[in-house]
């Protein structure tokens, strides 16, 4: 036993091994948080302390700081320009599209519910701040920018069907989600590839969800 512990703590450490242990941790999380089952989800924030525990350790040791996310200040301007135009032309696609699969286009406004709508910014922000700026830049490391960018689409999108996971979707609306987060995210990781920043992205995801959430009057309940 003595001699597995340091084997064990190298593929803990490893850089190629750590990205995909945090996202497995966050996944176990979600999916246990929203069985809305009491034990479960005492379970599930017991994974996220440990996940979370996990996390600093390992920023403390590759001295992670801000910069490391792509959070930069520079072209803030020009890029919200750019994220609010994309996040629309994203919403007029998105709504056609919801029209011609379900008859019904995706309203545009405010539903009053203020709380939401920090829910909403809060969400979109701490997925970004995830999903491309740890795991997408982690991966830099180790795989080429098209791998990375793939690997991050796909974790994002399948986040989405984790988080749906027990309201008894049928599969084909699960592959869905997933397509259309794919489809929707490949730009964004891309545009932090060129840009070497986060801040774009993460507008244009901030953007797209007050677009289609925003209209509602209650904080959606997946984010409760």
């Amino acid at each position: 036993m003595q001699t597995s512990l340091p084997r064990i703590t190298v593929y803990l450490f490893d850089s190629r091994f750590e990205p995909f242990l945090v996202v497995g941790g966050l996944y176990s999380f979600t999916s246990l948080y929203y069985t809305r089952y009491l034990p479960l989800q005492l379970l599930s924030f017991v994974i996220l302390l440990v996940v979370a525990f996990y996390w600093g350790i390992v920023r403390k040791r590759n001295q992670w700081g801000w910069k490391d996310f792509k959070l930069t200040k520079d072209k803030w301007p020009r890029y919200t320009i750019i994220a609010a135009a994309l996040a629309f032309f994203g919403w007029g696609y998105f709504s056609l599209y919801n029209y011609l699969t379900r008859g019904e286009w995706i309203p545009l406004g405010f539903g009053g519910s203020y709380p939401a709508l920090f829910a909403i910014l809060a969400v979109a922000t701490a997925e970004e701040v995830f999903f491309r700026g740890y795991l997408q830049n982690r991966l830099a490391a180790h795989h080429p920018r098209w791998r990375r960018v793939i690997l991050a689409v796909v974790a994002l999108a399948l986040f989405k069907n984790v988080v749906h996971m027990w309201e008894g979707f049928p599969i084909g609306l699960h592959l869905e989600l997933f397509f259309l987060g794919v489809l929707h995210n490949i730009l964004a990781s891309y545009w932090m590839e060129w840009s070497d920043s986060l801040v774009g992205p993460l507008l244009l995801h901030v953007f797209w969800d007050l677009l289609v959430y925003a209209p509602l009057s209650a904080i959606p309940y997946w984010v409760i």
